[in-house]
């Protein structure tokens, strides 16, 4: 792909991984991915501490207009509409560089997802959340609020999540993660690495946020450190991808 310069990479047989230094520069990763498969229905599954799915460009949006205007936040506001002129980011007229600039300069990272899927580059989204707050009737509640929306949307905590063991999915699927999900190291388990092992049979792209700050705020190990589980996570994910492909 024609932006690799931009991020960490590795592949691991045939499955691209990409590190982003904010969760937000996946946006242009995920565009560029999605553009490649028009035919195909692509889901993102996301694994977060936190659920990140802030209405797009809305920040951006507000430090703009009057609180009056606040209340009629729209994409098809002349603030947002504003920046996309002459931006090519949809599916099937994409820039890369473009988008960049859009999710660098106007998004911020708890924007990505729901901007990912008003721009069309995801079709659905499931968000699994790590946040010992949250439980499961919340989540409810923000994926019934997503749902009124016309968004696609599941929400899970990690304790449902991993009782469940698995999920009925797309056949195309963004497998990302963002660090900070990783709040023990109790995290990296039996029954998440089999969920994980069950969704990479339908993998295209994976995506890791590396933000320090974030999962610095996030662990509840005091002595738990970034790079530690960058390598613990990939060192997982390379194994069950390639015995995926031995037993293929």
């Amino acid at each position: 792909m024609q932006f690799n310069k931009q991020y960490d990479f590795q592949e691991i047989s045939n499955i691209p991984i990409y590190f982003v230094k904010t969760h937000n520069l996946a946006l242009p990763i995920w565009g560029e991915f999605s553009k490649n498969i028009r035919n195909e229905k692509l889901e993102l599954i996301t694994f977060d501490y936190h659920t990140d799915t802030h209405r797009p460009f809305n920040s951006y949006y507000c430090s703009q207009c009057s609180q009056k205007e606040k209340r009629n936040y729209s994409l098809e506001s002349d603030y947002i509409k504003r920046i996309l002129k002459n931006k090519k980011y949809k599916r099937e007229d994409f820039c890369f560089e473009d988008v960049y600039e859009l999710a660098d300069k106007y998004l911020r990272n708890d924007e990505q997802i729901l901007t990912a899927y008003d721009f069309k580059y995801i079709d659905k989204y499931t968000v699994i959340c790590s946040d010992e707050l949250e439980e499961q009737s919340d989540l409810d509640t923000s994926c019934r609020q997503d749902l009124a929306w016309d968004y696609d949307a599941r929400y899970y905590t990690k304790e449902y999540i991993e009782r469940m063991g698995n999920i009925q999915t797309f056949e195309s699927i963004i497998l990302d993660f963002d660090l900070d999900y990783f709040c023990t190291i109790n995290c990296f388990n039996d029954k998440f690495e089999k969920l994980i092992s069950n969704l990479l049979t339908k993998t295209k792209l994976i995506t890791i946020a590396i933000e320090q700050n974030y999962f610095e705020s996030c662990k509840k190990d005091k002595f738990l450190d970034l790079e530690v589980v960058k390598k613990r996570l990939v060192k997982m994910l390379k194994e069950n991808i390639l015995n995926l492909k031995q037993r293929s």
